[in-house]
């Protein structure tokens, strides 16, 4: 899933629910750092691994 995808998840609101809109998720990347960057990655990691990605 990336950003850019976010346009397919608005489509299906009655499954997804409120999705933000594009400009509303980059805003905040600027601000993340490597230890921020770090700890993001590593519970996608997580998520992945649970979900058997």
């Amino acid at each position: 899933m990336a950003i850019t995808d976010l346009a397919l998840l608005r489509d299906e609101p009655e499954v997804f629910g409120p999705v933000a809109s594009s400009p509303t998720a980059w805003r905040p990347l600027p601000g993340i750092d490597p230890a921020a960057l770090g700890t993001l990655c590593a519970a996608r990691a997580t998520a992945h691994e649970i979900a058997g990605l």
